[in-house]
């Protein structure tokens, strides 16, 4: 989905079912975000990647709300911005290869984040807030 920032999304019924720590970073010159596995033992952060969030997320820009900032919206749970740690049920590990179907090179701005590698979360899966 295009906007500031960009983001990606899937239509999978079915996926990982790992429970992941994240932290959402947005990384405003690339306009998109990254989540960032945090290792809930140590803290430490084990992967980053380009999230792949499931259908229903909306880009949710900066500008559109100060209080808010650059992040997403997710149906059911509301607001996720920039540095906000989570939880999510997906594929743990950043991806190298895109999921099937997805393009790298219609993947937003030209200076994107699909160097990064993905993270893909399932639906009804994000609740606010891990503990770290």
């Amino acid at each position: 989905m295009s906007g500031d920032p960009w983001i990606l999304v899937h239509d999978f019924s079915a996926g990982a079912q790992a429970l992941l720590h994240l932290e959402l970073e947005y990384l405003p010159e690339q306009e998109c975000l990254l989540v960032h596995g945090i290792d809930p033992e140590s803290g430490e952060v084990s992967y980053s990647g380009v999230p792949v969030w499931p259908e229903g997320v909306q880009p949710l820009d900066e500008d559109a709300d100060a209080d808010e900032g650059a992040g997403v919206h997710v149906p059911d749970h509301g607001p996720l911005v920039d540095g906000d740690t989570f939880t999510a049920g997906g594929a743990p590990g950043a991806e190298e290869e895109p999921p099937e179907g997805v393009d790298p090179s219609e993947l937003g701005p030209e200076q994107g984040c699909d160097g990064e590698g993905y993270v893909v979360l399932n639906a009804d899966s994000i609740s606010e807030g891990a503990e770290l």
